[in-house]
């Protein structure tokens, strides 16, 4: 695994890594930086496919329902995300992993299975 954003460590990503830890700050972002990495092992005659993809989707404490963290998941699992980190900013409270497994997880699953 390597973390990469810029032109020169996507080419290092694109030789040499198996998956890729994009360092993005949107969903717009990680999509570019991806684009960029196909081509990148294009270059080099790789396929791009070969490249598994890891992105953070951001989860805000504070929200009652998740849905905002569970869309910024879906968007970056459809613009080829293979691993997603949920990732939160400070101490989680008592049963928050499992409301992540219940509102988030779960129904992304449900989603791509069918």
């Amino acid at each position: 695994m390597i973390a990469a954003s810029g032109e020169q460590m996507l080419r290092v990503v694109a030789k040499h890594a198996d998956i890729w830890a994009a360092q993005s700050r949107t969903l717009e972002e990680f999509r570019e930086k991806s684009a960029r990495l196909v081509q990148r092992c294009e270059e080099i005659g790789r396929d791009p496919d070969t490249v598994a993809r890891l992105a953070v989707a951001s989860v805000n404490l504070a929200e009652a329902d998740l849905q905002s963290a569970r869309d910024a998941a879906r968007g970056l699992i459809e613009a080829g995300a293979t691993h997603i980190v949920l990732q939160t900013w400070r101490a989680y409270p008592e049963g928050f992993v499992r409301r992540l497994v219940n509102e988030v997880i779960e129904p992304l699953k449900g989603e791509l299975e069918d």
